[in-house]
């Protein structure tokens, strides 16, 4: 599973989908996405959506949620702008936004 933190990850400060990491995603459509988000399930559901429409891009393996690190298990990856707050997570492979530009 990816997991894909929304605000500061997914979309900038001006609400922009960031490039580097839409074209991650493109590049690895068919793959399990998570989006999710501090501002919850909601939040998370309808920033999903806007990228899938504005793409024209359905990503069919793809959920959605509340930031929670229970969720997160060995194997999976991490894509967040607070990269630092997965360290402890073993097995897991944490990312930077920026690292994929």
């Amino acid at each position: 599973m990816i997991f894909i933190d929304i605000d500061g990850t997914l979309i900038d400060e001006n609400d922009d989908f960031q490039p580097h990491v839409k074209q991650f995603i493109v590049d690895n459509k068919d793959e399990s996405f998570f989006f999710w988000s501090g501002g919850g399930y909601q939040y998370a559901r309808t920033w999903l959506e806007r990228f899938e429409h504005a793409n024209a891009l359905p990503l069919s393996l793809a959920m959605f949620g509340a930031k929670d690190n229970r969720l997160i298990a060995p194997g999976d990856v991490v894509i967040d702008d607070l990269a630092e707050s997965f360290t402890l997570n073993p097995g897991v492979t944490v990312i930077h936004p920026d690292a994929l530009r």
